[in-house]
């Protein structure tokens, strides 16, 4: 059973005790993440009953959260979510990092490599916006598009939200994922564009906390829930 929280550096120690102490059962394989004050940065607590707790840096959106979410804006949508398909880089991971994302197809995910052909389409004109196609497929090359196998490490791992999938709205917002993070020269965290990220190590070991059954509430408080 997990609890996971994302929260400002201000309020880091205050949440681990209140996780520590107060603490009573939830549903099983509960994950929980509130949002801190600042937007891009905050740290995943994972509290565990009888063992030691987990502390994991994750970057959301560089404009926070939003109920209206939009295409472009770079906020994280607010709802409750399923996670799709895990998508993976083979030339970049390990092999003992593909083994491990590959064991995600026998809990009943699809679990996917990535090829340079790989784009996300986000022109809210295109019967394709808000899917993954291959760039050979579209007839206009030049409509707008994410390309999903790039030179940095970010989509290295690809976790696939079911964000404005079932139906897709027109400009509600597309390419909504988890990945890997971006850490900036500074050390600081790099903003996604509404995403949720983590660094590789970490968003590793979040995945081994799903299941095919698990959904991403994002609250209007501005807390994530994952059950």
């Amino acid at each position: 059973m997990k609890i996971v929280s994302c929260i400002n550096s201000a309020s880091y120690l205050l949440a681990v005790l209140v996780c520590l102490c107060l603490w009573r059962p939830v549903q099983a394989d509960t994950a929980r993440i509130a949002v801190n004050d600042v937007p891009a940065r905050g740290t995943l607590t994972v509290c565990k009953v009888a063992t030691t707790d987990e502390i994991f840096p994750c970057s959301i959106g560089k404009n926070g959260i939003r109920i209206d979410k939009k295409e472009g804006d770079g906020a994280t949508p607010i709802g409750s979510f399923p996670i799709r398909t895990i998508l993976y880089r083979a030339d970049k991971l390990s092999s003992r990092e593909i083994k491990q994302l590959k064991k995600l197809r026998s809990k009943g995910f699809t679990v996917q490599a990535l090829t340079p052909e790989a784009i996300w389409v986000d022109d809210i004109e295109s019967p394709d916006y808000n899917k993954l196609v291959p760039i050979s497929t579209l007839t206009d090359k030049n409509i707008s598009h994410e390309k999903l196998w790039r030179e940095d490490d970010v989509y290295d791992i690809i976790v696939v939200i079911g964000y404005n999938d079932k139906p897709v709205v027109k400009g509600k917002g597309s390419a909504i994922f988890m990945h890997v993070m971006r850490v900036l020269p500074s050390g600081e965290y790099g903003p996604t564009t509404g995403c949720v990220a983590f660094l590789k190590a970490d968003l590793l070991k979040v995945l081994t906390a799903i299941t095919p059954k698990t959904w991403i509430n994002i609250a209007e408080s501005g807390e994530i829930v994952l059950n």
